[in-house]
């Protein structure tokens, strides 16, 4: 299946610069050599676009995992947070103990109150929930950890593609830079004048 390339404004630039400078005498050395020059350019451009649009998504597609399995973690704990009390009653020690407030806060946080939790449950005696609720309670431990370090794995990766990306952005500007000063002297006020709106920072 055929996929569009996202807008991407240096794309944009770039393209219409090549554009123009081959429509401005390519036989030229210095004009042939600044086409070649940004032609490698654009295609790092389009690589680099392609992988910053990948990373992204698969950053939001963990993102919305985590959440799912945020959201799982709490409905798990909110439920056997009413079992022990409904056995020992809300304000006994017990449920104190157990599940002394509502699972808020960050979702490293809930992690840590679900790792808890478990291992609080498993040293009891007896087990004051089925070992079946205990089973969905270390699944949905497991899964939102999986899901915090895949997030951050994507995170990051996300983050080491930006960091290329404006590294070849900076190439891209100072060979643009060296290209309007080498042909300068070849270009017509217009095509000068053309070439300048094209910059980008």
């Amino acid at each position: 299946m055929l996929q569009m390339r996202k807008y991407s404004p240096e794309l944009d630039s770039s393209n219409r610069l090549l554009m123009l400078l081959e429509q401005c005498c390519p036989d030229i050395p210095a004009v042939h050599d600044a086409l070649e020059r940004h032609t490698r350019l654009h295609h790092q451009l389009e690589m680099q676009n392609d992988l910053h649009s990948r990373a992204l998504a698969e950053w939001q597609l963990a993102l919305e995992r985590r959440w799912r399995w945020e959201v799982a973690a709490q409905r798990i704990y909110i439920r056997i947070q009413h079992m022990i009390r409904d056995q020992f009653g809300s304000d006994s020690p017990q449920s104190q103990a157990l599940t002394p407030a509502e699972l808020v806060g960050t979702a490293d946080e809930m992690l840590r109150e679900l790792r808890r939790l478990y291992a609080t449950l498993l040293v009891c005696t007896p087990v004051p929930i089925s070992m079946a609720t205990l089973q969905q309670l270390g699944d949905a431990r497991d899964n939102l950890a999986m899901a915090l370090a895949e997030t951050q794995r994507c995170k990051r990766a996300w983050r080491q593609v930006m960091l290329e990306h404006r590294m070849i952005l900076s190439a891209y500007q100072r060979a643009f830079e060296e290209t309007q000063q080498e042909l300068g002297a070849f270009m017509s006020p217009d095509v000068s004048s053309e070439m300048a709106a094209l910059a980008f920072e």
